[in-house]
Formats: structure tokens, C-alpha cells, sequence
């Protein structure tokens, strides 16, 4: 916490009391995490500088002034946005190809969030399934930060294609759309739960007991732990 540090570069709780106070961005020094770094500039005992590196984009500052007060400020830098798409084909598994493709776990998952009200991705992937998509990647100092949104996308399930494009209004608020306008968001989502938590699908399994392989007639969903119960009757 600040007081700790304060203390350790021979700082007093009053000067860390200014520095709070003296502007509502301050509040951020609330919140430090282990591995975050400080830099300071005293002379005499003083505080003259404060530099806080909050994350990748954002840099805050403080600066005493002539009378004696703190300026608090937030540098904030800008990404660089690059377009850029893939495709790719499935052949066990959606994961496997998006992976593949050189996407990141976060980006599969929103394909399977845009087409998921069409498609179950638990049991309705089929071999020879392809996908492909636009999408924006962030980058800074030439290097990439993070992926951006899906800008469209289209995915072949069965034969049969779908495509989506992200609409933004001029309110900002941004949705996914079919080639005739109509949202991608359907009453119903194809299946129940994240496709990634099935236990067993439908077919033969191994029998921990038995020690062999028995029919198992259904799909089992599997909850991450401490999931909290439901009762449906």
C-alpha cells in the first residue's frame, strides 16, 4: 500500500495525504498490485516528481507545483488498429482450428458467441466445418497489445453458411447482423451452456468401473466448480 511506501523512501503520511488529495485521479494509487512500480524524485525530504505506470497505455503523473500543491494528471497513449482475417477448417475440433489460425482463445470464443444462436458447438460440429473472419488487432510501439472486434465473419456448418457483420449506431452501441439485416440474436441460444463445459457427449465412453466401454445415451454438462445449484422441475 502507498503508506508502506511512503515510508520506505522516507516519505511522510502528511505528504501522502496531499498527494490523495489533491485530484480524484490520485484514487488509482488505491489500487496497486505486487509487481507495479513506482518512480519518485525527491529533494530535501520533499516529494517533487511521482511517475505511475498503471498499465501498457496509461501512465499517471504528479508534480509538485511553485506553491506547494500536487498536479495530478493521466498520459493516456493511443493503439494502433490493424484489420486483418483468417479462415481456417475443422477436423476434431473448433479450438484446435482456431488455434490453427493463429487465434486467440478469446477471439474463438466470440465467433462461437456470434454464431451461437444458429449453431451448437457441442454437438453440431462436423469434419470439413470451415470458418473465416475479419478482425481488428491493437498494436503499440509495433508490437501487438491485444485482438480487437470481429468485423465479420462467416462459418459453414453442415453445408450450410452463415454470415454475420458488426453494426455500430451512432449511439455506439454495436451488433451483429445477418447478410439481410436481421440480428444475429435469436430467441434461443442452440445450446444451453458454454460449449466448452460438456462432460460426455452422446456414444460410447469408457467405464471408470467396469473398466470397459458402455452406450451412454445422452450429454452430460459440466459446471466449473463452485458453480452455484439451480432445481428445475
Amino acid at each position: 500500500n502507498m503508506a508502506l511506501i511512503f515510508s520506505r523512501v522516507g516519505l511522510s503520511p502528511q505528504e501522502l495525504y496531499r498527494v490523495m488529495s489533491a485530484d480524484k485521479e490520485a484514487s488509482v494509487l488505491k489500487r496497486l498490485m505486487p509487481g507495479q512500480k513506482l518512480k519518485f524524485q525527491i529533494n530535501d525530504g520533499d516529494l517533487q516528481q511521482l511517475v505511475y505506470k498503471i498499465d501498457a497505455l496509461n501512465t499517471l503523473h504528479v508534480n509538485r507545483t511553485q506553491d506547494e500543491s500536487f498536479v495530478v494528471s493521466t498520459d493516456t497513449r493511443k493503439m494502433e488498429t490493424r484489420v486483418t482475417n483468417t479462415s481456417g477448417i475443422i477436423h476434431s475440433s473448433l479450438f484446435l482450428a482456431g488455434q490453427k489460425a493463429d487465434l486467440s482463445d478469446n477471439l474463438i470464443m466470440e465467433l462461437v458467441n456470434i454464431f451461437g444462436w444458429d449453431v451448437d458447438f457441442a454437438l453440431d460440429i462436423r469434419s470439413g466445418d470451415t470458418f473465416s473472419l475479419l478482425f481488428e488487432e491493437h498494436y503499440l510501439d509495433g508490437e501487438k497489445l491485444r485482438d480487437g472486434k470481429i468485423l465479420a465473419a462467416d462459418f459453414t456448418n453442415r453445408g450450410d453458411s452463415s454470415r454475420a457483420v458488426l453494426f455500430t449506431d451512432p449511439k455506439g452501441n454495436s451488433q451483429y447482423y445477418s447478410e439481410d439485416g436481421k440480428s444475429m440474436r435469436k430467441a434461443f441460444l442452440r445450446s444451453p451452456v458454454d460449449f466448452r463445459r460438456i462432460g460426455s457427449r452422446f456414444g460410447k465412453r469408457y467405464h471408470p468401473a467396469l473398466k470397459q466401454k458402455r452406450m451412454h445415451t445422452g450429454v452430460d454438462y459440466a459446471a466449473a466448480r463452485g458453480t452455484p445449484r439451480t432445481c428445475a422441475r
